[in-house]
């Protein structure tokens, strides 16, 4: 249970749950149509050509979903509510040495 899935960068991107699985949807569709219309030209370079397209398009939401999450973190931070540690140190904040 990760959150490294594209329906994932959708959502943190804004998306609702409805335009993520329209999204999802059209973009299969999409391919399918994509194969078909390059058929002729061969199954090795139909599916290489697919294999890039999706890759850049996954790529492209990653870029756009760590740019966005940045901004909402530091956005969050200025505002106090993310705490920094989830864990009791034993240690204090500061350590002095002479």
């Amino acid at each position: 249970p990760d959150r490294n899935h594209i329906h994932h960068f959708l959502l943190d991107l804004g998306f609702s749950h409805r335009k993520v699985t329209m999204s999802c949807v059209l973009t299969n569709i999409a391919f399918i149509v994509l194969a078909y219309a390059l058929r002729g030209l061969g199954p090795t370079l139909v599916i290489g050509l697919l294999l890039v397209v999706a890759g850049s398009i996954i790529g492209f939401v990653y870029y756009l979903r760590q740019k966005r999450r940045q901004t909402f973190v530091e956005h969050k931070e200025n505002q106090g509510l993310i705490k920094r540690h989830k864990i009791l140190s034993l240690v204090p904040e500061s350590v002095e040495s002479e």
